[in-house]
This record gives C-alpha cells, sequence and structure tokens, in this order.
C-alpha cells in the first residue's frame, strides 16, 4: 500500500491512498464467498451462489461496497499505525477508483486527536480522609435497619399526628374549571420532605372520615395539564397509619436478618463494616475525581475538534430530551423560561459541558497510551460475571448481550479502560492521608453519608 499526506490543518489529515490490485481483488473475492454464504437466492443452494447471480441480482457495485466496508477499517488503522496518528471520528472516503482489476485508489480524511501534553503524575496531590465512621452514624444505620422493616398499623382513638402515614382518596381541579384533572387514592407521609407545606398543614390533626379542600400553586415546571396554575384539592381521609418498628432483641435479630447476625452486637459489628465500606467506596471516588480535575486543569489540549465538540453536545441534548419526556414534558424553551433561562443560555451551557467532555476524553486516551493501558479478554470476563451479579442475569445471555452488539461491547470497553486508566492515576499521584476532622476542617466537611460535603 503506498499512502501520503496531501494536507493538514489542525486536526484534520487528508491522505492520498493506493491499495495494491492483489489485495482489493482479494477483498472482493471475500466479500463475495461473504454474500454467497449468507444470500438466498430462489434455484440456488444457500452457500452455493454462483457470482454471476450475485451479479444480476445486487450489481457488481453492491459487491465493491461489500469488499470496501470490510477492508477499508483495515487500511485506516495501518494507517493511523504508520503515521502515528489517532483518529477521534468516523473517517471520510473520497474514492477515485474501485474498480476489481485495478488499484484501490481513495482520499481519506481523517479527523485525529490533538496534540496533548499532560504533566508528571507525581506533581499532582491528592488529600485523602482516613476512614472514621461515628457511633452516630452506626446508631443511624440501626434505626434505619429497623424503619425498612417496619409494619404499618392503623390508628385508633387520636387525629393524624408526626410521622404518621394518611391514605386518603381526592381529586384535583384547575381553579376555574369544574371537571377534575385527577381522581386517585394514595398514602402521604407526613413526615415525607418532599410534601408540600400546604398539604402536609391541611392533612395534620385530621381524623378519619374528615373531608379537607386546599389549594396549591403549582410551579411553571410542573405537569403540563396544570402547569403555573392553582389546583384544588379535595382529600377524603379513609384511614390513619402509624409506624411500628421492630424491637431489636438477641431473640428477633435472627429472623430479621434471616439468619445473617445472631444478636444485637453482631449486627452493630455488620453495620459497621458497611458503613466503612460505603465511606471508603465514597472516599476512593473523591481521590480518584480530585486526581483526574487537577490532570485536566495542568494539561495542555492543542485544540478541541469543532466535529467531536458538536457530537458530544448532540447526544447532551438528546438526553436532556429524554429526561423532560421521562417527566411528562415536551417543550424545552417553556421549560427553560420557567426556570428563567432562555435557549441561548442553554446552547452555552451545552457548549461548556460538550467542550469539557471532549478535553477530558482526550487527556484519558492520552494518559491510556502513555501507559499502554488496554482492556484484555480477562477484563472483560470479569466484568461479565460483575454484570451478571448485579443484575441476576444468566452469564451466558450477559455475553450473548454484549457479543451480538458491537455498540455496547464498545461501550463497556471505554469504560473498562477509563476506570483502569484512572486506577493507574491515583497509584502515580501524591496521596496524603490525613485524619477525617482534619479533612473537614481543611475542605469544609466530609459528609460520611455520602449525601455530599457538610
Amino acid at each position: 500500500m503506498r499512502s501520503e499526506i496531501v494536507s493538514q490543518e489542525n486536526t484534520t489529515v487528508v491522505l492520498h491512498v493506493e491499495v495494491e490490485q492483489e489485495r482489493f481483488d482479494g477483498a472482493v473475492r471475500d466479500a463475495v464467498r461473504e454474500m454467497s454464504r449468507n444470500v438466498e437466492l430462489k434455484g440456488f443452494r444457500k452457500g452455493h451462489v454462483p457470482r454471476r447471480a450475485l451479479d444480476m441480482y445486487f450489481g457488481s457495485r453492491a459487491i465493491v461496497n461489500e469488499a470496501l466496508e470490510e477492508l477499508m477499517p483495515r487500511v485506516v488503522n495501518e494507517l493511523a499505525e504508520e503515521y502515528d496518528l489517532a483518529p477521534i471520528e468516523s473517517p471520510s472516503f473520497n474514492f477515485i477508483s474501485a474498480e476489481e482489476g485495478k488499484p484501490l485508489v481513495v482520499d481519506i480524511t481523517l479527523e485525529v486527536r490533538p496534540e496533548v501534553t499532560l504533566p508528571p503524575l507525581e506533581e499532582i496531590e491528592v488529600d485523602k480522609p482516613l476512614i472514621d465512621v461515628a457511633e452516630d452514624d452506626v446508631e443511624k444505620a440501626m434505626d434505619e435497619f429497623r424503619r425498612v422493616r417496619a409494619t404499618m398499623a392503623s390508628v385508633e382513638g387520636r387525629p393524624a399526628g408526626e410521622g404518621d402515614t394518611v391514605m386518603v382518596s381526592y381529586t384535583a381541579t384547575v381553579e376555574g374549571e369544574e371537571d377534575p384533572v385527577e381522581t386517585n387514592t394514595s398514602p402521604i407521609a407526613l413526615g415525607a420532605p418532599q410534601l408540600r407545606k400546604e398539604i402536609r398543614d391541611v392533612l395534620m390533626g385530621r381524623e378519619k372520615g374528615d373531608e379537607v379542600d386546599v389549594m396549591v400553586s403549582m410551579e411553571e415546571d410542573a405537569n403540563p395539564r396544570y402547569a403555573g396554575r392553582n389546583v384544588r384539592y379535595h382529600f377524603v381521609v379513609t384511614d390513619i397509619q402509624e409506624e411500628i418498628l421492630p424491637e431489636l432483641t438477641d431473640e428477633t435479630v435472627p429472623q430479621l436478618t434471616s439468619g445473617a447476625a445472631k444478636t444485637v452486637e453482631e449486627l452493630r459489628r455488620r453495620m459497621r463494616r458497611r458503613l466503612e465500606s460505603e465511606v471508603q467506596s465514597r472516599v476512593d471516588m473523591m481521590v480518584r475525581n480530585e486526581a483526574f480535575d487537577q490532570l485536566v486543569a495542568k494539561a495542555s489540549v492543542a485544540s478541541l475538534p469543532e466535529k467531536s465538540v458538536l457530537r458530544h453536545m448532540n447526544q447532551l441534548r438528546q438526553d436532556d430530551l429524554e429526561e423532560l419526556r421521562r417527566q411528562g414534558k415536551e417543550d424545552l424553551e417553556e421549560v427553560l423560561r420557567a426556570q428563567g433561562k432562555d435557549l441561548a443560555a442553554y446552547d452555552q451551557g451545552l457548549r461548556e459541558r460538550g467542550e469539557a467532555l471532549t478535553r477530558n476524553g482526550f487527556v484519558i486516551d492520552v494518559l491510556a497510551d502513555q501507559n499502554q493501558i488496554e482492556v484484555s479478554q480477562e477484563d472483560l470476563e470479569m466484568e461479565f460475571r460483575r454484570v451478571a451479579l448485579r443484575t441476576g442475569t444468566p452469564l451466558k445471555k450477559v455475553y450473548e448481550q454484549y457479543t451480538q452488539r458491537r455498540d455496547l461491547l464498545g461501550e463497556l470497553m471505554a469504560a473498562l479502560r477509563t476506570r483502569k486508566t484512572l486506577d493507574h492515576l491515583v497509584s502515580k499521584v501524591a496521596v496524603r492521608e490525613m485524619p477525617m476532622e482534619e479533612y473537614r476542617g481543611k475542605h469544609g466537611g466530609f459528609d460520611a453519608s455520602g449525601e455530599g460535603n457538610a
């Protein structure tokens, strides 16, 4: 194969390539064999369709195209290795000559990764708090263990109070309209933090059989049926229930834990180990993220190819629209207006996110390439087992799902390579361990619950 770079502007490279006639003709013969094995034509046994029949039914151009689909990825890979290029987008081809019996002549346009310069990893310093699970955290975990195993029981002789759940049937009617927009039944937990104050206040102190109305002003980004309008709820209290927490004793713990713990003290030790493991996972993730943030901040990326930025922006927009659809909303501009934003500001934010994803991807790829980090078959098999265990899917079916879908397999391999690269990064940076209290003082807190810094 002969090739030369005919132009290079920023991250766009154009190569003129000539593939030997013998190799091109061989690719066509391979395509003919593959088509013969797979197509079904009346009058011919499957796998024994002759070339002349394929030409008659599909045309020689279709056969050549089939050959090019298999040949060109290999050609691009060889060129990338020869010229030390890292393609970042699908190449485009301008075929000058693609006829059997002649060399294949083509101009190939590649979008390649820009020059990326990384700092010495040992210059990156990250603080890491030592694990410290307080006794109060263990007690909260024990309380939560009881709550998730609580039973509900109807109350008698008293009105609804703090911590109760009020069972209601209700209608919701938009102000100025006659017909309800919603009729339903629902349990309403009076202690739920997300419960509207107006509803909580009107149901607190009510008794079974009570009927009560309340007007609620809906936000602009609420359900489109009543967004930005006043809605009158008519509640009928059908029951009041309280939570009955199980007692934790050496006699009840074995049953509550299905035999996993035999005594209250053993359950407490298990809770502590679980909390320590959860906090350790959050600490490890925090160290990884901080190390990568510093790496990106110190790295130099020559340019951000517009095509790559736009690809990320389009994917982010699709993700946002899909999330809106899940919420029952369709009009992005209407949602933005309700939030006091406009489409121009949204697009600017989208570009910033797209540029960040593009830059981060280049930094990860260069770090992986410099350290020859690849995904092995063993890595894949281990991940397949993790997926099977996590989802409860038979291992054989997991194998089939990924091996039959190249896109899914590609995404998985990319995620695994990123994970291995970040693990390598953390192993090389300077990690300063310090007591949790010192870390909290320096960084403004650390929330052991995993809900963010205090």
